[in-house]
């Protein structure tokens, strides 16, 4: 599907929607989430869009986190990563080229094209499947929000552990607005943001931002060869166009591009104190934290387009509301597999991603009684996977002799299509005074389709030495599957006052099933079954409260979740070689979270959160078990291994897998305790006014393998991050400086096990400074 073939859908969705005599009063924005604190209100009330329309964040019984746009950028909240400084219980790993996000142990733990994330991330109500597109640097932002929980029932399927949802500024219809900022910071950082919001008459406007950012030197070097790693170069640009011509209709056109170049979040080299592939031992070459031992540059390239149009008409009972976009996501990723100074093997994979989404959404007016929404969407999604590994090293598979030797080729490509269709409604009646129910549903049919799925192995001359589902030789790989479930949401809340509300919900939440397009190899001899449908059954009781004439606000919500047929992958074990995708049984994982905002005067407001959780897996059988080789230190055979099981030896040094039983470990990324502590205090004075930020975030402490290998432990960190702004008196000018990780932790921003290579890890960022200079008018 091309950007032209958008047209078709919008233009039917302009005839149900075009406008009329004005019957009703537009709403207000649903992009507000300030909370500015004065001298007579104390805190200033939150606006989000939890249940899909803008509500005060205090009367809905969802545990909900959202920071404003100013906010954001006083606490260095400039990417998805840098949101977990402000969210406890939210993890957000970079793998390679792709972004892994988990709300509190709920997660996908790849980035492969195809397998969205569990946790949904949507900009401005659009729907962005692929984790490659949700990293690059936020601009022009409104606010941010994150949904803990299953939000299956309005944000649809693979929003099992919750929803990341940023909301940019729209265009102004009454007064142009200019922001530009430019910045310079350590390791050679330039940057550079533009905001331009113009209207070209009553009911015309527009608005443009862009942004730019150009890390030169590394926050490392690779010891062999001198260049520095871990450096970051993206930009990008966005534009929305707002035509509005009555109170009761307005069109909103966008369109993002984005571009980024890196090898941060890439694993270049296997963990402190370990020895990866051919027994090499990073230390013992000088390398520190972050510093690599490859012999091969590891680099990505991410290309994310999309646009999408939301028409939005009010009638004198209803609001009717269109949203169709298409996107389309590039990347090439370069890398060393074995991460080490010896020769084996290093890869290309070239992968890409086209969706086309269609929403439609009729609602209840803004402060009707009873509260309603139905809605249908309508997904397409391509998808596409090839990898090209080239050997370099003496053969080491016994399986295809010559396999992995010097020179050869060992190609796989698959490709999956998906359409997916839904049905959903949800309303919220008061039942007894103050009392509410809300109840809602949503039914999801997903068409999965693999196709043209194959492997090979050749050599440098082309001669092929296995062929696995290639035309020329054999039937491609493919196969069809449907899945489909009912998701829910019950949810009764009570104010006691009208500063308390009590609430006590259930949701179901589910990830849809999906292929494993990385795993064919040459020992594949079938088409790969694609991994069943993930559920998630939540249980949550909570209360919201302000206190002290609203100078005070404290929520808190405990929760259950019964989380079955767990989507896990891996690397299969000998003597097979490629991805594994599998479901890894049931998880239990309960928690609670508390989230408590002072201002005790109007310039200044403290904010603290805490999240206590704890994830076991119940049954886990079959589940990769890494056995880590000398001179790495032994593990003791788990107990659920088979009957029988020896410490392995195999012929691939670095680390052997065997299938066991991990029921009683630890779930994945699921900290058993985390805290966010920040203060913004405003200090007005006669040259203009300052505003003194900090923030502390307390993490780690958990397991990036189901298997809870030692290696593969993200240890304990506290990050302290400071900033300093200046604003001029007119407000025309303001001047910022800032330090992150003050006290130079060290922790990992990826982290996991590659059998032969090692437990590898790519490094968060260090100790970053700088300064940057803006204008505004």
């Amino acid at each position: 599907m091309s950007l032209r073939n958008l047209s078709r859908p919008c233009v039917l969705a302009a005839i149900a929607l075009a406008p009329a005599t004005a019957t009703a009063q537009t709403p207000p924005p649903a992009t507000t989430a300030a909370a500015e604190a004065s001298e007579d209100t104390g805190l200033g009330e939150i606006v989000v869009t939890a249940q899909r329309r803008s509500e005060n964040q205090q009367s809905v019984p969802i545990a909900v986190t959202a920071v404003s746009g100013d906010d954001a950028v006083l606490l260095g909240v400039s990417n998805p990563q840098n949101l977990t400084q402000v969210v406890p219980g939210f993890q957000f790993q970079r793998n390679s080229s792709g972004a892994v996000p988990f709300l509190r142990g709920v997660g996908t733990s790849g980035s492969i094209t195809g397998n969205e994330p569990s946790v949904a991330i949507f900009m401005d109500d659009v729907y962005i499947p692929s984790g490659k597109g949700a990293i690059f640097e936020f601009n022009n932002i409104s606010s941010i929000e994150a949904l803990k929980g299953p939000q299956g029932t309005l944000f649809g399927r693979n929003a099992t552990g919750g929803v990341i949802h940023i909301h940019t500024k729209d265009p102004s219809l009454t007064e142009p607005t200019i922001d530009l900022n430019v910045g310079y910071a350590n390791y050679d950082t330039k940057s550079g943001q533009l905001y331009a919001s113009v209207p070209i008459s009553d009911t015309l406007a527009i608005n443009i931002s862009a942004f730019g950012t150009d890390q030169s030197n590394g926050w490392g070097h690779n010891v062999l060869t001198g260049a520095d790693v871990f450096t970051d170069k993206a930009w990008g640009v966005r534009g929305k166009v707002l035509y509005k011509p009555t109170t009761d209709f307005s069109a909103l056109l966008s369109y993002v591009h984005a571009y980024r170049k890196s090898d941060q979040g890439m694993a270049l080299r296997v963990v402190p104190g370990s020895y990866g592939y051919n027994n090499y031992s990073p230390e013992a070459l000088g390398a520190g934290f972050y510093d690599a031992a490859a012999n091969f540059k590891s680099i990505y390239v991410n290309k994310f387009d999309q646009v999408s149009l939301k028409l939005e008409r009010d009638f004198t009972n209803a609001t009717l509301r269109s949203i169709s976009a298409y996107g389309e996501i590039d990347t090439t990723l370069d890398v060393d597999n074995d991460a080490s100074p010896t020769n084996q093997i290093f890869a290309t994979v070239p992968n890409w991603g086209h969706t086309f989404t269609q929403e439609f959404q009729l609602m209840s007016p803004e402060h009707s009684k009873l509260s309603w929404i139905i809605g249908a969407f309508y997904m397409h999604d391509t998808s596409f996977y090839k990898g090209i590994s080239i050997g370099t090293a003496v053969a080491q598979s016994s399986t295809v002799p010559g396999g992995n030797g010097p020179g050869y080729y060992n190609f796989v490509q698959s490709t999956q299509v998906t359409n997916s269709v839904s049905a959903y409604a949800q309303t919220t009646a008061e039942i007894l005074p103050e009392t509410n129910l809300t109840i809602g549903f949503r039914y999801t049919l997903d068409s999965r389709k693999e196709q043209n799925a194959h492997s090979e192995i050749a050599t440098a001359a082309g001669v092929p030495l296995v062929q696995n589902g290639v035309p020329s030789a054999s039937p491609v790989f493919g196969s069809t599957t449907t899945f489909k479930d009912v998701t829910g949401r019950i949810a009764l809340d009570h104010k006691f006052t009208p500063d308390l509300m009590a609430y006590i919900a259930y949701n179901r939440g589910f990830k849809s099933g999906v292929y494993n397009l990385s795993g064919y190899s040459f020992s594949t001899i079938a088409p790969l079954p694609a991994a069943q449908p993930e559920k998630l059954d939540a249980f949550s009781v909570g209360f919201k409260s302000e206190w002290f004439g609203h100078r005070v606000r404290l929520n808190a919500e405990a929760f259950y979740y019964d989380y079955s047929n767990i989507q896990v992958g891996g690397t299969a074990p000998p003597p097979n070689i490629g991805a594994i995708l599998i479901n890894g049984g049931k998880a239990t994982i309960k928690g609670i979270d508390v989230d408590l905002t002072v201002a005790p005067t109007s310039n200044l407001e403290l904010s603290a959160s805490i999240s206590v959780l704890d994830g076991k897996y119940d049954t886990f059988a079959n589940g990769p078990t890494y056995f880590p080789l000398p001179p790495n230190a032994p593990i003791a055979i788990p107990a659920g291994c088979p009957a029988g099981t020896t410490y392995p030896a195999d012929s691939i040094n670095g680390a052997a897998q065997r299938l066991c039983n991990l029921a009683g470990n630890k779930t994945v990324f699921t900290p058993p305790f985390t805290s966010t502590v920040s203060a913004i205090y405003k200090v007005p004075t006669s040259f203009g006014g300052f505003d003194i930020s900090a923030n502390w975030q307390h993490g780690g402490n958990y397991f990036s393998d189901p298997d809870n290998l030692y290696l593969a432990k993200q240890p304990t960190y506290d990050l302290v991050n400071s900033s300093l702004r200046w604003t001029a008196p007119n407000g025309n000018y303001n001047i910022r400086v800032f330090v992150n990780n003050i006290f130079g932790e060290k922790y990992y921003s990826y982290l996991a096990t590659a059998t032969a290579a090692g437990v590898k890890y790519g490094p968060s960022a260090p100790r970053q400074y700088g300064i940057s200079a803006g204008v505004h008018f």
